[in-house]
């Protein structure tokens, strides 16, 4: 039988919702339900697509299939994505081009003394009781949508999206006022050999609980892509997010980060957490940039690899430290500012992002590059399952590419240069030979 696709819109008030795009459902369960009752057999992976094509932006509640805390804090369950076997997957995506918000609990104040009153947090925003979605069977996944506010507030392991062990495929999801964390229980129980993947997606834990995970693997990762992730934490004593990306469960050699931005800002007096920034058996082209209280806050590592190719690496501060801390570029010390977020180097000021959120708190500021950046031009060319020839934003990478997220685009161009011959780009004004691959349009 052919893989299933099924339509759900929250907005629909006519037809016989039969889960088609005429018709479709009003429930994720519903179209859920279809696909387990009516997939004979096929291992998919099967399609619940969210539509909602009179809308801009849609919100996705409690009120649409997406279950409803339960009443006892630290309690309730998220929307399960199970069909019926470990081995059959169904991936939930928003339509393209559609704003889709996946916000299912309510707004509650804890009272005195409640369970999971944790966190910084003296009310439940959202969902922050449970996660958003669970993940299944292999093959599953999560794309184009926006989950906000949900991860579990007093289990750690349990982010907005949680998994069982097996191999995923999670793109294009944006996590926001996260409690305890953002893309956590991946792994590989499965004799597949498949793909565990995670791409463009932007998390931001801040204010989370403590030890809260953005991108976390308790199992096995084996074969794993983490690839073009914005990563923004802040916290507090007590209340500080852990584990940026952690790839590296079960000792495989397999697992890659590539193209991600790492930026942190601890106000604890001593961090000693070992597992904060980016675990994983290879990692390229990664910036990891912290903001921290105190120069002697340096006991943790940035980058923990096998092989750790062509990564930026900062802290305040312009001593060297040991401890698995690498804070070198291209063997020269890059000193973080904590308030600014400028870069020194060689006795010269140098900005890295365009416009940053300078409190850290903000995953949708601008960190895009700023034209100098020491990470313009910086790092290696990848080429992994056709998804690192494009940054964050859909733009090219060049060759050399630019560590980080984002590629540099240079600016004051249009998208489109009119009558100039491609062998004649490296003459267009004020743009090297270098560079000319990274103006938009060519």
């Amino acid at each position: 039988m052919a893989k299933l696709t099924k339509y759900v819109s929250v907005t629909f008030t006519g037809g016989s919702n039969d889960g088609s795009t005429a018709n479709p459902y009003t429930t994720i369960e519903a179209a859920r339900s279809d696909i387990q009752s009516n997939r004979s057999g096929d291992a998919g992976p099967h399609y619940i697509i969210l539509s909602e094509s009179s809308a801009a932006t849609t919100i996705y509640s409690a009120s649409y299939g997406m279950p409803a805390w339960n009443g006892s804090a630290g309690t309730g369950w998220p929307q399960e994505l199970w069909i019926g076997s470990y081995d059959a997957g169904v991936i939930l995506s928003g339509a393209h081009g559609q704003d889709i918000i996946i916000d299912p609990g309510p707004n509650e104040a804890f009272t005195s003394g409640q369970a999971g009153a944790v966190g910084g947090f003296s009310t439940r925003t959202h969902c922050q009781q449970k996660s958003a979605i669970e993940l299944y069977g292999s093959g599953s996944g999560v794309h184009n949508v926006t989950l906000r506010g949900c991860g579990s507030n007093n289990r750690v392991g349990d982010g907005a999206i949680k998994g069982n062990k097996r191999p995923y495929y999670i793109r294009g999801v944006n996590v926001r006022e996260a409690a305890g964390g953002g893309i956590t229980g991946l792994g590989d129980y499965s004799s597949t050999d498949s793909w565990t993947i995670i791409d463009s997606c932007r998390i931001e834990l801040t204010g989370a609980i403590n030890g809260a995970r953005a991108i976390s693997f308790v199992d096995d990762s084996r074969n794993a892509l983490i690839n073009n992730c914005l990563i923004i934490f802040s916290g507090t004593d007590g209340a500080m997010p852990s584990r940026a990306i952690y790839a590296a469960a079960g000792g495989t050699d397999r697992a890659t980060a590539s193209f991600c931005t790492f930026v942190v800002r601890m106000d604890d007096a001593v961090h000693t957490d070992g597992s904060l920034g980016i675990t994983a058996p290879r990692v390229e082209n990664c910036i990891v940039s912290a903001s921290l209280v105190s120069d002697a806050n340096l006991n943790f590592p940035f980058i923990s690899a096998d092989v750790a190719t062509n990564n930026l690496y900062a802290g305040f501060g312009d001593s060297l430290v040991t401890n698995g801390v690498r804070r070198t570029f291209n063997g020269t010390s890059a000193s973080f500012h904590s308030t600014e977020l400028r870069y020194k180097k060689n006795s010269a000021t140098l900005a890295l992002f365009n416009d940053p959120d300078t409190t850290i708190n903000s995953v949708y500021a601008d960190w895009t590059l700023a034209a100098g950046a020491p990470a313009a031009n910086a790092g290696t060319a990848l080429s992994y399952l056709d998804l690192t020839g494009l940054d964050l934003s859909g733009s090219s990478r060049a060759d050399p590419p630019d560590i980080g997220t984002f590629e540099l685009v240079i600016a004051g161009y249009a998208n489109i240069i009119i009558g100039v011959a491609a062998g004649n780009l490296g003459k267009v004004i004020g743009v090297t030979k270098a560079n000319t691959s990274k103006v938009i349009g060519t």
